[in-house]
């Protein structure tokens, strides 16, 4: 457990953050196109004619092909887990799932390669909102119950109200 990934030990100074990781979520916003790319589970989404319309995935290691992957690697998903730790099986950092086989870097257990996806622009896009899973999690079941709260939200108040009154 204690080795880097190319299996020396680690030194006491290269153990910082050694368990530590993060999600991370990026959109390119071009003149006609939107471009996310997501590693974990936080989370975009267009509200267009007000309705949801997913950009990212979460990346969970129940799914199907995310599950097939870290049992390929040796690891193994029990409550929703990889190795029963991690609810995610994609995140930058966690270096402590990311050296199971003498696999590449994209066949380990838990990767932090993204997901990309480009989808045009439309003048029927409202916003686009972009969160973490506590976001999500705390305040909508669902991606279109989360865009109906922001609309209300955003009908009612003026800009700075909105970042006040949102959650």
């Amino acid at each position: 457990m204690n080795k880097s990934l190319n299996g020396r030990p680690l030194e006491a100074s290269e153990k910082i953050g050694y368990r530590a990781g993060t999600t991370c979520l990026a959109l390119l916003l071009t003149k006609d196109k939107y471009i996310v790319a997501n590693v974990g589970d936080s989370r975009a989404v267009i509200s267009r004619k007000h309705k949801a319309v997913a950009l990212s995935v979460d990346h969970k290691p129940e799914s199907f092909t995310e599950k097939n992957r870290i049992e390929k690697a040796g690891g193994y998903v029990h409550n929703n887990r990889v190795n029963n730790v991690l609810a995610l099986s994609r995140s930058l950092g966690d270096f402590e799932l990311k050296h199971f086989s003498n696999r590449p870097y994209e066949e380990q257990a838990v990767i932090g390669i993204p997901d990309v996806v480009e989808v045009t622009r439309s003048r029927d896009d409202n916003f686009v909102l972009l969160g973490c899973d506590g976001v999500w999690e705390k305040y909508a079941e669902s991606n279109d119950k989360m865009v109906e709260h922001l609309r209300r939200i955003i009908t009612r108040y003026n800009d700075q109200e909105v970042m006040e009154n949102l959650f």
